[in-house]
């Protein structure tokens, strides 16, 4: 931990599980770590690895069956529910379905901490709402109902709810679910934003694996049955820790990108000369069908890229030219 940044919450030894009729389920064991406040951290793991279990045990919905939580220093155990409300935020993936219910109205209720028996929401209340849905970007929402929303637009007003509550400590549970990719982007571009604007520890399961490794400023990695990974994307990149993690059958990790690539099996070569973005796509096309390009690859077989054709060289005769990927592909494979 830097002098810049404070431990919200600590993990010392936590098993996490259920207690079963006979014995505990344990789900994961030993986990030891830290979440610091100004950082989006990133939790991944495949499914029943038990993301959400420690979600829900670190919001002390659901017991620890071993091990201690700290809360900016305090055992969670000492904290009434009252005072955990003001510490931890909670976003799931359930739909909150109220009917009639407005924006406005469903973020409010994440003051509910903060007001009276009957919800008055006194001046400094609505402040707080404001700068929630300034801070989000949906303004132009407020008075939409919930059930016209985009499942983009609901997560938004979701998140909106999770700042008015004005806790030090996010937790989202697969915010980015159900989003088609620019909603997932922007969903996780929006809650770096607010991790490093507000000072706020955001921590978030997810399955957007490639969105996580470029945009998250720490990543959990929770294997099932092994010992939780952390660390940046960087640094897990280096000491090769996502490398085996997620090594599989068709799948690898390149670490000059830092990023995995899907391992297309190569059944030929072919040479390739130009460059841009058309010889980059053409590349990238023949990877795909099996067929590795090298500029200097001694094959009868050579494509050159210009700034606006394919031309396709057999046996130092050129045989065809076309503008689009497609028909070179279709050309490539009637010769080999």
């Amino acid at each position: 931990m830097t002098d810049n940044y404070l431990e919200t919450i600590k993990v010392d030894q936590l098993s996490i599980g259920y207690q079963g009729k006979d014995a505990p389920h344990i789900v994961a064991n030993r986990i030891h770590t830290s979440l610091l406040s100004g950082e989006l951290t990133c939790l991944l793991g495949a499914n029943g690895a038990g993301k959400s279990t420690l979600l829900r045990t670190l919001s002390m919905s659901q017991p620890a069956l071993k091990g201690d939580i700290y809360l900016k220093g305090r055992n969670i155990k000492e904290y009434s529910r009252s005072e955990l409300a003001s510490l931890i935020s909670v976003v799931l993936t359930d739909r909150c379905e109220v009917e009639g219910m407005t924006v406005r109205e469903l973020i409010s209720l994440g003051r509910t901490p903060y007001t009276d028996f009957w919800g008055h929401l006194s001046e400094k209340d609505e402040s707080v709402i404001e700068q929630a849905i300034s801070l989000v970007g949906i303004k132009n929402l407020v008075r939409r109902r919930l059930n016209t929303l985009s499942d983009g637009e609901r997560q938004k007003a979701m998140i909106a709810k999770a700042l008015v509550q004005e806790t030090p400590i996010i937790l989202l549970d697969e915010p980015t679910a159900f989003l088609d990719f620019p909603s997932r982007v922007e969903i996780m571009q929006l809650l770096r934003r607010l991790s490093h604007k507000t000072d706020k520890s955001i921590l978030l399961s997810t399955h957007d694996l490639e969105l996580a490794l470029q945009i998250a400023d720490k990543i959990w990695l929770m294997e099932r049955g092994k010992e939780l990974i952390t660390g940046t994307p960087e640094d897990l990149t280096i000491n090769e820790r996502l490398t085996n993690f997620f090594q599989c059958d068709g799948v690898f990790f390149n670490e000059q990108t830092g990023l995995f690539c899907i391992n297309n099996p190569i059944t030929d070569c072919i040479g390739i000369k130009g460059h841009g973005k058309r010889f980059d796509m053409a590349r990238k096309a023949l990877r795909r069908i099996g067929i590795d390009t090298v500029e200097d690859c001694q094959s009868a077989i050579t494509v050159n890229v210009t700034d606006k054709s394919f031309e396709i060289i057999h046996e130092n005769i050129k045989v065809a030219e076309t503008s689009t990927v497609e028909y070179l592909l279709k050309r490539i494979k009637e010769i080999i």
